[in-house]
């Protein structure tokens, strides 16, 4: 039987079919999430058992003494401090020193790089699973590709960015007990400010303390780091596994951006343009994101996949 003629209008997967999900790879980015979101408690923990009675120390000396404070800029550091008759300033820095040290010995690079580690692989091997389970219901027998370097790309780049969430939080923290002292706001209400829950509500006019800047900023590291990780592991497993071509796939609900749901049930090459049986396919480009090819999940907060096409076998579900 011959094969059907294929124009060279970019096809459509048929809509009535069933589409692959895309939450199952959801639950990576929560574990993610949760384990940045832990850290930055603990720096929380650390900050109103060492920290706070320490601020509150120096509250009940202001109300007992009458303490005087001096706002200085320190001419190395060039961190504002605060000095008082009795070097309240300096106690209270050396608090902080002792909460990021301890912080900091804890969540050392070694252990969070060994967290990532773990995390990646098993979504890796959850990945290649799906993947060869997916091929063989078409009767193709694949192979893992080794996907080694793009994990160790992937634990370096969310590293990179999860110790620069460290030092923001403990820069902003110092920043805010010396802007609420700069203000003339008492001690105590300092410490109440800087040590609320990461998930109390702000209140209304004030700006988000540094703990829940932090907790925010750890979800979208999560979800970029782990959309990137599947995005390129994806395309390294199919290209492996000779699939040049795929279905990109959207979450499919109203966060989707107006750029990838032009871009839902269309099919794409994965490098360069190619010609199958008549029909031209070209790399998928958000050009929001980049001027050349864009891979599903690859954007910031994308939470696209790609599905792998294979022509023949398509042609035969139809």
């Amino acid at each position: 039987m011959a094969k059907k003629r294929r124009s060279n209008r970019q096809p459509r997967r048929n809509p009535d079919k069933p589409r692959k999900t895309t939450k199952k790879y959801r639950r990576f980015e929560r574990l993610m999430q949760k384990f940045i979101q832990n850290m930055i408690k603990d720096l929380q923990i650390g900050m109103e058992r060492i920290v706070l009675p320490q601020i509150n120390l120096l509250a009940d000396n202001f109300k007992e003494v009458g303490h005087s404070v001096e706002i200085v800029l320190d001419p190395i550091t060039q961190e504002t401090v605060v000095l008082g008759d009795q070097g309240e300033g300096a106690t209270l820095s050396q608090a902080i020193d002792l909460v990021e040290a301890q912080f900091l010995g804890i969540y050392s690079s070694e252990f969070i790089r060994a967290n990532l580690a773990k995390f990646f692989k098993a979504l890796d091997i959850q990945f290649g699973d799906d993947l060869i389970r997916e091929f063989a219901r078409k009767n193709i027998t694949v192979f893992p590709a080794g996907t080694e370097d793009i994990i160790n790309n992937a634990v370096q780049n969310s590293l990179g960015k999860i110790q620069d969430l460290q030092r923001t939080t403990i820069g902003q923290l110092r920043a805010e007990i010396s802007r609420g002292v700069v203000q003339g706001e008492r001690w105590e209400t300092i410490a109440k400010r800087i040590t609320r829950s990461m998930t109390a509500p702000d209140k209304k006019g004030d700006p988000p303390t540094p703990f829940k800047k932090a907790s925010n900023r750890a979800k979208f590291i999560a979800r970029n780091e782990v959309g990137t990780a599947l995005g390129t592991i994806n395309k390294e497993r199919q290209l492996d596994a000779d699939v040049r071509l795929y279905t990109w796939q959207t979450a499919e609900d109203e966060r989707v951006r107006t750029s990838h749901k032009a871009l839902d049930q269309l099919i794409f090459s994965w490098e360069g343009e190619v010609t199958v049986e008549g029909t031209t396919y070209k790399e998928a480009v958000d050009p929001n994101f980049s001027s050349s090819g864009t891979i599903p999940g690859e954007p910031w907060n994308c939470r696209c996949v790609a599905i792998p096409y294979i022509p023949e076998f398509e042609e035969d579900e139809e």
